[in-house]
Parts: structure tokens; sequence; C-alpha cells
């Protein structure tokens, strides 16, 4: 059997969006932290990389020199075992930290193998909070008027598909410049990588997985320096 090799788009070349890729700028090394910015990784569906996406992006953003914290608001902890942290050997979560008064975030904090990167853990005692939760999310809502998109972001593309190929050219087509010229293709080494407890950019540091979401990290500093946004975290 054939092996098939995943080709980098060139600068200027057409990337798997329809439209020229960029060349994102190497980051300005920042002189200061903060304040911090809020990302949310979300989609309705399961199984579409989300938790990938939080664990990659983040340990590439760190490698920018960027300080990041990532919360696992997963009862089933799948954040915090993508980074080697089983969640039944935990004894104080993001649970407790939403719940009780007198805990602390840097109670709950844990480093990771990431230099720059550290969790706020999950597990299974955070559905008990999504009753007491209705409320808070009601208000919050309505009341956090500065939310906006970053961007939309393809992941486990298979350029051999037609089907995946038509679904990429809807989201361009739908929402224009708010999809990321940045693609995440499907590799079995992302997988990999979660059994490993590592993100890909240490688990394999030369991989396509890792290089892309190298690429991402620096499209979304960019898009935060044009906002005005120079920090980012």
């Amino acid at each position: 059997m054939a092996a098939t090799r995943l080709t980098e788009p060139q600068a200027g070349e057409l990337g798997p969006t329809g439209r020229p890729y960029p060349a994102f700028p190497e980051p300005e090394p920042l002189l200061e932290h903060g304040p911090a910015r809020t990302i949310a990784v979300c989609n309705q569906k399961g199984g579409v990389g989300k938790t990938t996406t939080t664990i990659n992006l983040g340990a590439a953003l760190a490698e920018q020199g960027r300080r990041v914290l990532l919360v696992d608001f997963d009862p089933q902890g799948a954040l915090s075992v993508g980074l080697g942290i089983q969640p039944h050997d935990i004894e104080s979560t993001v649970y407790n930290l939403l719940m009780e008064r007198d805990v602390a975030a840097h109670e709950v904090r844990y480093k990771t193998s990431v230099d720059g990167m550290d969790l706020l853990p999950s597990n299974i005692d955070l559905s008990g909070a999504e009753v007491q939760m209705e409320t808070i999310d009601k208000v919050s809502r309505r009341l956090n008027t500065k939310l906006t998109i970053d961007g939309l972001l393809a992941t486990m593309y298979d350029s051999r598909t037609l089907h995946t190929r038509e679904v990429l050219a809807s989201m361009v087509n739908g929402f224009g410049d708010q999809v990321f010229h940045t693609v995440i293709n499907r590799t079995v080494r992302f997988p990999d990588a979660t059994v490993a407890g590592e993100p890909i950019t240490s688990f394999d540091p030369g991989s396509t997985g890792a290089h892309f979401y190298r690429e991402l990290a620096k499209e979304v500093l960019e898009r935060w320096r044009q906002a005005g946004d120079e920090h980012g975290g």
C-alpha cells in the first residue's frame, strides 16, 4: 500500500480553505504578561477535536512565550487525561474552585510537562455542578457583552475525501475570513500523543500536526495583534 504524505502549503499558494496561504509573522517577544485573555474552544458535537486543539494550541502558545492556563470543564476529565493526569487520583478540581469559596485557583492548579502551561483539572465531581450553575449560565450570557469569535477552526481534515473538502468550502463560503487559514489534518499521531499524555508539539515535534498547531498559534496571535491586543495572555 502506498503511503500518503501530508504536504504543508507555502506562503502565497492556495491553502485548503481555497484562499492564498499567508506567511504568519513570528510574534514579538512579550515584555510583560497580562491582562489574561480567555478563550473557549467549543462545539456542540463530540469527537471533533476540542480537547486535542486545547492541549496543542495551548502548548504552541506556550512555546511563543505566553503563559497558558488550561481549564478542564469536562466531567470525564479528557483534557486532564490528555496531559497525563488521572482524574480519579485528583483531590481538588475545578469543581471545588467553582463551588467552594475558600478554595483558590493556585490550590487546584497543576503543572504540566510543558514549560509555561498549567492546568485546572476536572473529574466526575463536575457533573454535580451543572444544575447549580443553570442560573449562572443565563446571567453570564446576558452580561458578557465582550464575547467575540476569534475564529473558526477546521479539524480532522482529510483532503482525500470529497465530503471533507465540501464541508470546509461551505465554512469559508458562510463565514469568510472568520475561518482560520490554518487547518488541522487528521493523523494517528494525535491519539498516540494523547495516550502518552503529551501535546503533539513535544511528543512528535517534527510532525505535520505539531507544525500546524504552531502555525495556528501564530495565526491566533496575529489576529489578536491586529485587534489591538498585544498581550494575548
